[in-house]
Protein backbone atom coordinates (compact mmCIF):
# COMPACT_ATOMS: atom_id res chain seq x y z
CA UNK A 1 0.00 0.00 0.00
CA UNK A 2 1.03 3.02 -1.20
CA UNK A 3 0.22 5.61 1.52
CA UNK A 4 -1.36 9.15 0.77
CA UNK A 5 -3.14 9.91 3.99
CA UNK A 6 -2.70 10.01 7.52
CA UNK A 7 -4.81 11.64 10.61
CA UNK A 8 -4.83 11.26 13.81
CA UNK A 9 -6.97 12.10 17.26
CA UNK A 10 -5.69 11.92 20.22
CA UNK A 11 -4.62 8.27 20.87
CA UNK A 12 -5.82 7.76 17.33
CA UNK A 13 -4.46 7.23 13.85
CA UNK A 14 -5.48 6.53 10.83
CA UNK A 15 -3.83 5.66 7.36
CA UNK A 16 -4.29 5.23 3.59
CA UNK A 17 -3.69 5.54 -0.10
CA UNK A 18 -3.55 3.67 -2.94
CA UNK A 19 -5.38 1.42 -3.77
CA UNK A 20 -7.76 2.47 -1.04
CA UNK A 21 -9.42 -0.65 -0.31
CA UNK A 22 -7.82 -1.01 3.12
CA UNK A 23 -7.76 1.47 6.23
CA UNK A 24 -5.16 1.04 8.63
CA UNK A 25 -5.75 2.28 12.65
CA UNK A 26 -4.58 2.22 15.64
CA UNK A 27 -6.08 3.52 18.84
CA UNK A 28 -3.13 2.88 21.25
CA UNK A 29 -0.53 5.39 19.87
CA UNK A 30 0.27 3.20 17.19
CA UNK A 31 1.27 0.12 19.38
CA UNK A 32 -1.07 -1.72 17.58
CA UNK A 33 -2.76 -1.86 14.10
CA UNK A 34 -5.81 -3.29 12.62
CA UNK A 35 -7.08 -2.83 9.16
CA UNK A 36 -10.55 -2.30 7.98
CA UNK A 37 -11.80 -3.07 4.57
CA UNK A 38 -13.22 -0.20 2.55
CA UNK A 39 -15.80 -0.22 0.43
CA UNK A 40 -14.12 1.64 -2.48
CA UNK A 41 -10.35 0.45 -4.09
CA UNK A 42 -9.74 4.24 -5.31
CA UNK A 43 -6.95 5.91 -3.86
CA UNK A 44 -7.75 8.23 -0.19
CA UNK A 45 -6.11 11.47 -0.09
CA UNK A 46 -7.21 12.73 3.20
CA UNK A 47 -8.99 11.80 6.32
CA UNK A 48 -11.28 14.50 8.89
CA UNK A 49 -12.20 12.99 12.01
CA UNK A 50 -14.17 15.78 14.55
CA UNK A 51 -13.63 12.66 17.22
CA UNK A 52 -11.97 10.03 17.91
CA UNK A 53 -15.00 7.58 16.62
CA UNK A 54 -16.63 9.87 14.10
CA UNK A 55 -14.40 10.69 10.48
CA UNK A 56 -14.61 11.24 6.80
CA UNK A 57 -11.96 9.89 4.19
CA UNK A 58 -11.89 11.42 0.65
CA UNK A 59 -10.37 10.43 -2.21
CA UNK A 60 -10.04 10.13 -6.19
CA UNK A 61 -13.52 10.22 -8.21
CA UNK A 62 -14.91 12.22 -5.42
CA UNK A 63 -14.83 9.18 -2.63
CA UNK A 64 -16.42 9.48 0.26
CA UNK A 65 -16.51 7.29 3.16
CA UNK A 66 -17.36 7.76 6.45
CA UNK A 67 -17.14 6.21 9.78
CA UNK A 68 -18.96 6.47 13.18
CA UNK A 69 -16.83 3.37 15.29
CA UNK A 70 -13.55 4.66 14.79
CA UNK A 71 -12.54 3.23 11.61
CA UNK A 72 -13.30 -0.22 12.32
CA UNK A 73 -16.18 -0.05 9.61
CA UNK A 74 -16.57 2.38 6.69
CA UNK A 75 -19.48 3.23 4.38
CA UNK A 76 -19.65 5.07 1.29
CA UNK A 77 -21.06 8.52 1.48
CA UNK A 78 -23.18 9.77 -1.31
CA UNK A 79 -22.53 14.10 -2.08
CA UNK A 80 -25.69 16.30 -3.35
CA UNK A 81 -24.87 18.85 -6.01
CA UNK A 82 -27.16 21.50 -7.00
Amino acid sequence: MQIRAMSWFENSCWLAGAPGNRILFSHDHGRHWQAAVAPSTLPLERFYFSSDQQGWAVGARGTILTTSDGGVSWKRQRGGMK
